[in-house]
């Protein structure tokens, strides 16, 4: 049986073992996930009727990348074409629990005791070497057959995602605003630098809003969620088709106003 329990878990595309998964999402929303990741989306999270994939990104359970931002069960998400989700998914990793610690790999070689687990976060990797924190929470859940580690986050956002021990990553990446492809180059395919990403803390799951604007001040493209703590964008304009080369304001108002972030991206097609 699947190391999570969930109270949804019949609508899972799940296999036998630890291996890669895909599903088809609509505006209905949809739930799949393997033995260590689970994805719920709920209705309206995106507008067209997409195919989603989960894949693992090593041979074992484990990733080192630029430590000490250590990965483990680092995966792949991605979707059919460049869509921007206007509500947020919720992305799980369940990991194994063996004798009062949690198991990093198949041999229990890499563990962390469970008293630690509040150090434990999802991340989501920014392409330029650095696992960005998402607000997560961790719980250890208990049943008859064991016990399993839980780490949740509402994420906005597709790309490579693991759980990390934020212990050993610098504060400043929990509390500031980071930027994923500062320069991006806007695309109908999707790639790793067809959108820009802006990942910022949100503990609260408050109302997130992002505005973009040309240069001569005119706004080309609006975004709100319900919460999460990422939001992207694919260049793609209010008006339709995609933005041109050059300079764009960004503007990111957290909790009606009470948090901002402002700045320049750029668009390199």
């Amino acid at each position: 049986s699947p190391f999570y329990s969930t109270s949804n878990q019949t609508s899972l595309t799940i296999s036998n073992d630890y291996t890669n998964v895909n599903t088809t999402i609509d505006s209905s929303g949809n739930a799949f996930g393997n033995l260590i990741v689970y994805l719920d989306f709920p209705s309206d999270a995106l507008s067209t009727t997409q195919t989603a994939s989960l894949a693992k990104t090593t041979n074992s359970y484990f990733s080192f990348s630029h430590a000490p931002n250590i990965s483990y069960y680092p995966h792949l998400f991605s979707l059919t074409s460049t869509t921007e989700m206007t509500t947020p998914y919720q992305m799980t990793f369940t990991l194994p629990v063996s004798n009062g610690f949690i198991l990093f790999d198949s041999e229990g070689t890499r563990k962390i005791s469970t008293t630690l687990i509040g150090q434990l976060s999802i991340a989501r990797w920014d392409d330029i070497g650095r696992w960005l924190t998402q607000t997560s929470t961790a719980t250890i859940q208990s049943r008859s057959t064991g016990s399993s580690a839980i780490i949740t986050a509402s994420v906005n956002a597709t790309g490579r995602f693991g759980v990390i021990d934020t212990s050993g990553v610098n504060a400043d990446s929990k509390t500031s605003l980071k930027i994923i492809n500062k320069i991006f180059k806007p695309s109908s395919t999707v790639n790793s630098f067809s959108s820009v990403t802006f990942t910022f803390p949100n503990p609260n799951n408050n109302f997130v809003e992002l505005k973009i604007f040309d240069l001569s001040g005119h706004q080309i493209y609006k975004a709100q969620s319900s919460g999460g703590s990422s939001l992207s964008w694919s260049g793609n304009m209010l008006s339709g088709g995609l933005v041109n080369n050059g300079l764009y304001l960004y503007m990111i108002k957290l909790n009606n106003n009470n948090q901002t972030f402002s700045g320049y991206i750029m668009a390199a097609r």
